[in-house]
């Protein structure tokens, strides 16, 4: 049974942060359904992207860390593809 590390939770913490904070579609169509609707009845939805966009980022970093436990020498593609992506 594989032993769970929590010294990674923090980072990926932080990172789902500086993700769901930064501007994106996300933002504005929250910005429009509050504007629209009333901040009130516009709580579930943000509820929800907050909830949809961790759930994503966990999916992602567990599919991440298991390619690069089960290959290890995928390490450098898929540093290489992350560079990318954020440039």
């Amino acid at each position: 049974m594989a032993t769970i590390q929590w010294g990674s939770v923090g980072p990926l913490l932080l990172t789902a942060l500086a993700v769901m904070g930064s501007p994106g579609p996300a933002t504005i169509s929250l910005t429009a359904a509050a504007s629209a609707y009333g901040v009130r009845r516009s709580l579930g939805y943000l509820i929800g992207l907050i909830v949809g966009t961790a759930t994503v980022l966990v999916a992602v970093a567990t599919g991440i860390t298991a390619t690069l436990l089960a290959v290890p020498a995928m390490r450098s593609v898929l540093i290489a593809i992350s560079a990318a992506y954020v440039l």
